[in-house]
């Protein structure tokens, strides 16, 4: 694994725990002292981070910072795990939205 593929990696690793975690990404950006696009950036692998930021990373998931060095977890279907809301309807309300949150 070159150092492009590992810094993917780790930023895939990232994305998996935060979500895992139920944290968005703006939550992650202020846990750790970051702006919100700089976070993006971490995630998407377009920054390299240092070690202090990956101690950080892991503190605000409550993981080990070996674990963010792992290999992601292969995803269960072709669908990616977005921050992006679904809008459902509600099963005691037909035709209503429930709010977003």
């Amino acid at each position: 694994m070159d150092e492009d593929e590992l810094i993917a990696s780790v930023g895939a690793r990232l994305k998996q725990l935060r979500y895992g975690a139920g944290h968005t990404q703006e939550a992650m950006a202020t846990r750790v002292g970051s702006g919100l696009r700089n976070y993006q950036r971490l995630e998407t692998g377009q920054v390299n981070m240092s070690l202090r930021t990956l101690a950080r990373l892991a503190a605000a998931l409550n993981v080990a910072p070996a674990d963010l060095l792992a290999q992601p977890a292969p995803r269960a279907s072709g669908r990616g795990t977005g921050d992006r809301h679904v809008a459902t309807r509600s099963a005691a309300a037909p035709g209503k939205r429930k709010p977003r949150r």
